[in-house]
């Protein structure tokens, strides 16, 4: 093998156990030869899956040092400081957009940490994610973080109206950090990252937001249908580069099922224009942990992975040999990603890999012009950034 494959596949010999390890697979053998226990370790970091991976290492402590399980056991405690801070956080915002009748919604981090995982640290978060459902509300929601102690915000970077209103449309978020608190804050302006012409179809995730009890604070979230949704474009967009995102879906699916209508969510996945991330993420799951996902009223208990993977997948693209094509070029490269460094992604190649994903992912030629706008006006905003304008 070449230095360049090894760069880029770098945790070969250590994916195929991690996956085992999170399916839950009791009779994990460790392969001879080219394992290292230290990749191990920084596989399951990079993919944000610490806590049930520590869980493991903890049952078989003769397989780890020492001082690799004292490493995985501060790194644990850490995240859970992390996490009990950003709760913290995310509180006092929500209190705070909730009094200034500030319409948003809670995305991932501390709020889906406990739907899913209760009080345990096992989702990982950087950052806090919220949305803004009236992106004309952002000056006051600016203000208010301001108020709240986040005095540094990118958006702060751009200096005239027009090179403000560039960055927005290029980057659909902006960032906020507290250093007393430590904790970061991306306020989204809008759901679909790189959506100009298909901006209007991204409205329906926040139609009828219901609300979760989060430690007595009353926050508003997407309905299961729109946040499964959600959560699939999401981790799609990034080519499902973290495991972690995979497992948030997955334990979505095993916790909200009886609350979620899976037929409306492949029917909402369509009218985005989604359906290729919400397919791509079954397939993920199906090939990984072998779970049905969907359960047997919509693709029958009797069927074959073959079967069941054209079943997954809408008449429109089995009827299209190249459409079809693509769903299994993207389910294959999100699997290569598993395994390489995360330097690779920010390499020439991966860039480049990056960019074929996305365009395959994304359906429609609207949708693939809206991906290379973004990209010309991120472009535009680094040079009104580089020019202080």
């Amino acid at each position: 093998m070449s230095n360049n494959s090894l760069q880029n596949n770098l945790f070969e010999q250590e994916i195929p156990v991690l996956l085992k390890i999170l399916t839950g697979e009791k009779n994990i053998k460790i392969p001879e030869g080219g394992f290292s226990t230290d990749r191990m370790i920084r596989l399951a970091l990079m993919h944000r899956v610490t806590g049930l991976f520590a869980q493991f290492a903890r049952k078989h402590p003769e397989i780890f040092t020492k001082k690799q399980l004292e490493l995985l056991d501060n790194r644990v405690r850490q995240n859970a400081s992390l996490s009990l801070m950003q709760l913290h956080e995310l509180i006092r915002i929500s209190r705070e957009f909730n009094e200034a009748n500030i319409s948003y919604a809670c995305m991932k981090g501390p709020q889906l940490a406990r739907m899913l995982y209760g009080k345990e640290a096992l989702k990982e978060s950087v950052d806090l994610d919220i949305m803004l459902v009236n992106e004309s509300e952002l000056e006051t929601a600016h203000r208010h973080l301001m108020n709240l102690g986040y005095g540094q915000s990118n958006l702060n970077d751009y200096k005239s109206w027009f090179a403000k209103k560039i960055f927005l449309l290029g980057k659909r978020e902006v960032h906020y950090f507290n250093a007393k608190a430590g904790c970061h804050v991306d306020l989204h302006v809008r759901a679909g990252a790189n959506t100009y012409l298909t901006a209007g179809r991204f409205r329906k995730l926040y139609t009828d937001l219901h609300t979760y009890d989060l430690e007595g604070m009353s926050v508003a979230i997407m309905p299961p249908e729109q946040y499964l949704t959600f959560l699939c474009y999401h981790g799609a967009l990034h080519q499902f580069g973290r495991l972690g995102w995979l497992m948030d879906i997955r334990f979505f699916i095993i916790r909200m099922t009886d609350q979620i209508d899976f037929a409306d969510v492949v029917h909402i996945a369509r009218s985005l224009g989604t359906e290729r991330s919400l397919y791509l993420s079954l397939i993920l799951l199906k090939d990984v942990f072998g779970d049905e996902v969907f359960g047997y009223e919509l693709f029958g208990d009797e069927m074959t992975e073959k079967e069941m993977f054209k079943a997954a997948i809408p008449g429109s693209i089995v009827d299209n040999r190249k459409h079809d094509c693509a769903i299994r070029y993207m389910v294959s490269a999100s699997k290569r990603i598993w395994s390489r460094d995360a330097a690779y992604m920010s390499s020439l190649r991966g860039r480049m890999d990056r960019l074929l994903f996305l365009m395959l992912l994304n359906k429609g030629l609207s949708a693939k012009a809206d991906l290379l706008t973004g990209i010309l006006i991120r472009n535009l905003s680094h040079v009104l950034r580089w020019l202080k304008l």
